[in-house]
């Protein structure tokens, strides 16, 4: 059965993510941990109802296609510490 979270808050020390948000459509806010340094490749893409999300200052790298197909996205602030994206 499946479960339709609009909003996903991921908290903890964590500097990686091992868990990825491909294709979830259902998703409309997603919040990253503040200790993350790197978003994966595809972490977001096609989550189409995906209209925002929070990173903080510790990001230095934005992986391939990490919000692609989110054509709903609006709300976006990409950090002065981020030195990579794709």
């Amino acid at each position: 059965k499946a479960i339709n979270v609009e909003e996903i808050y991921l908290l903890g020390n964590d500097t990686t993510l091992r868990v990825s948000f491909a294709g979830c459509n259902a998703i409309k806010k997603l919040v990253l941990p503040k200790t993350l340094t790197a978003i994966p490749d595809g972490l977001c893409s096609n989550a189409t109802n995906l209209s925002s999300i929070t990173l903080y200052d510790n990001i230095t790298s934005i992986g391939t296609m990490s919000f692609g197909g989110c054509g709903l996205l609006e709300n976006i602030k990409i950090p002065n510490s981020v030195t990579s994206i794709g």
